[in-house]
């Protein structure tokens, strides 16, 4: 299944990216995004500690604490269904290939529990796996956020 994390206000991007994945031929759901303007019961649960690989060393903005609350909701509904999910942000750019990738990914999803959908922008990393058409590799930090990835249920 296909996530494309969304404000339910957010029309303009919406209707972009819907119209990305209708040319590609890729079925999706949109998730209402938690808005962080506005409280949220998972906010009281946020470890900023525990968290620091995630927010680069920060503390995490409102909007920020929002994406959170919807990544974290959507990775709750992947245990639910015990299926793994690929999730995405509505400003996700889709390369031609997406539809293949994501296809090809989904044993090593399974596998690995988790893979990052878009390239590495700096850090270190460590390869893992070399597949045909791509590479799985473990990044030691987690510099430019995550805008797109697949993650198991196991996860």
């Amino acid at each position: 299944m296909n996530f494309v994390i969304s404000l339910s206000s957010a029309l303009e991007r919406r209707h972009h990216i819907a119209q990305v994945f209708n040319e590609q031929g890729i079925d999706f759901e949109f998730f209402d995004a938690v808005d962080g303007q506005f409280e949220h019961p998972l906010f009281a649960d946020y470890n900023y500690k525990k968290c620091l690989w995630l927010t680069s060393g920060k503390m995490p903005t409102r909007g920020e604490m929002g994406c959170y609350a919807s990544h974290y909701l959507l990775w709750m509904h992947s245990v639910a269904i015990n299926q793994s999910i690929v999730v995405l942000e509505d400003d996700a750019i889709l390369l031609p290939s997406f539809k293949k990738t994501i296809n090809m990914i989904a044993d090593d999803v399974n596998k690995f529990g988790f893979i990052r959908l878009e390239p590495v922008i700096r850090g270190k990393t460590q390869l893992v796996s070399v597949r045909e058409n791509y590479k799985i590799l473990m990044m030691e930090d987690n510099f430019g956020g995550m805008r797109g990835y697949a993650i198991s249920p196991k996860s």
